[in-house]
């Protein structure tokens, strides 16, 4: 059934969603593939920045040494980042869909977000779609289009997929569909987004966040 703010009323028992379990254990790997790589991000930029630092701190102090502390705190900030995104990403892989439906919604024909040059040496192997996404009722996700980051099985979203959505946050996925709630004069909610296909229980991670791609 289908509530007045057009969230689906599919109860708990529902053979055709994942009863338990983690998401990090049924998203293609898509979860774990960013954690690893906010996580060497973050350590990359952290050492760098520190070396930056402790050299801005042995030299006399000058232009180029305030130019490298500048630097230095630049690229420590930017490890700063990475690692709270990283600990978004590890604590919605150990999180299980909620119990409570999530919004419906439908999907149109993804295209690639980077498709890249024909004959390019290098290419990438896991490639973010864009995807269009109609919330029936509500604000629409990320605008009425979400990136969704590719899975490692190549399992992909189709044109006319219907789907649930939920937001999801630094404590996981919502109980509820925080964000996507039905007032009026809200029309988009941005953000990350867990997506499950209805017909076969398929999990896929999306965000309105082009950072989230990186």
């Amino acid at each position: 059934m289908t509530d007045a703010d057009g969230l689906s009323g599919t109860p708990p028992g529902d053979p055709g969603r994942p009863a338990g379990g983690r998401i990090g254990d049924s998203d293609g790997g898509v979860s774990h593939r960013l954690l690893v790589r906010c996580r060497t991000g973050a350590a990359v930029l952290g050492i760098i920045g520190a070396a930056f630092l402790l050299i801005a701190a042995i030299r006399s102090w000058g232009m180029v040494s305030a130019g490298l502390a500048l630097v230095a705190m630049g690229l420590l900030a930017g490890g700063v980042l990475l690692a709270v995104r990283a600990r978004i990403w590890s604590v919605l892989a150990d999180s299980a869909l909620p119990p409570v439906a999530g919004a419906d919604a439908i999907v149109g024909a993804p295209r690639a977000l980077s498709p890249g040059a024909p004959h390019a040496p290098l290419k990438r192997k896991l490639g973010a779609m864009v995807v269009p996404i109609h919330r029936y009722a509500g604000p629409q996700p990320g605008g009425g289009a979400l990136i969704v980051h590719a899975r490692a099985d190549a399992t992909a979203l189709a044109a006319d997929d219907e789907v649930e959505i939920w937001q999801a946050g630094p404590r996981g996925v919502q109980g509820e569909p925080n964000g996507l709630g039905p007032e009026p004069e809200k029309t988009s909610a941005s953000g990350r987004f867990v997506i499950r296909r209805t017909r076969d229980g398929t999990v896929f991670l999306a965000t309105s966040r082009l950072a989230d791609t990186w």
